[in-house]
């Protein structure tokens, strides 16, 4: 619900809540941009070969979740294996 969330000054208050560091974040981006364009085109390629063509998809143990409002499923199924879901 945030306009422009995008923007490097919302993200930063983001990371700021969450205790993380902007701009080492921006710094790995930009020291391996190539190698991100890569995975995200390999992952596109992939979420079409397995007949998926939207987002958000998440997948998890092979089992996809597709749209925003199988977010709960998705943790769900990763709270079963142990995973927790930190509240901010």
């Amino acid at each position: 619900g945030v306009e422009s969330w995008h923007l490097d000054n919302n993200l930063r208050s983001l990371t700021d809540t969450l205790g993380i560091n902007f701009d080492t974040i921006k710094q790995q981006v930009s020291s391996n941009e190539e190698e991100l364009i890569q995975q995200i085109k390999q992952n596109q390629k992939e979420q079409l070969e397995a007949g998926h063509h939207g987002v958000p998809l998440s997948v998890y143990k092979s089992k996809a979740f597709f749209g925003q409002d199988r977010f709960k499923d998705l943790i769900k199924e990763m709270e079963k294996d142990g995973f927790r879901l930190n509240k901010i």
